[in-house]
């Protein structure tokens, strides 16, 4: 069961689940370059303000579900 978030003001439980994909699905998410590639994903949601809850990565894809704050927009999490 997930946690609710509390601020002085307010109660949030925000997730959201994003999917990146490989051009033309073509599997190169493998071997040393996965795992640099998922520990920058880490290293940019501990500096931006934001958690990855869980994070699995297949051939060509990457799923991620990030839970974040309210002040903190999709669109900036995908920016990032």
């Amino acid at each position: 069961m997930s946690k609710y978030h509390k601020k002085s003001h307010c109660k949030y439980l925000i997730k959201i689940h994003l999917v990146f994909v490989t051009k033309y699905r073509k599997n190169i998410i493998n071997g040393i370059f996965r795992d640099d590639l998922l520990q920058i994903l880490y290293d940019i949601s501990l500096e931006k303000g934001f958690t990855i809850d869980i994070m699995e990565s297949d051939g060509n894809h990457i799923h991620i579900l990030v839970d974040t704050p309210p002040k903190i927009s999709v669109q900036q999490i995908v920016h990032q």
